[in-house]
């Protein structure tokens, strides 16, 4: 079962234009870049870690890490 348990034939109906389906993105920045990090940073220095030199999966960037310097 394929195409969202499509079982068969029928109609498909978009929710935007063309053109505004064009001008979406196609992916969302990670979480790590779009939320409030001062929580896990505390962690981290809690665990004596240094959140500007921590391997990060997704690396929050540098101008999220100065709210936290």
């Amino acid at each position: 079962m394929a195409n969202a348990d499509k079982q068969r034939d029928g109609e498909c109906f978009r929710l935007f234009t063309k053109a505004a389906f064009d001008k979406l993105i196609d992916f969302d920045a990670p979480e790590i870049q779009r939320c409030n990090l001062s929580s896990a940073v505390l962690q981290l220095v809690a665990m004596n870690q240094d959140p500007f030199t921590f391997e990060y999966i997704d690396n929050p960037g540098r101008e999220a890490s100065t709210c936290f310097a």
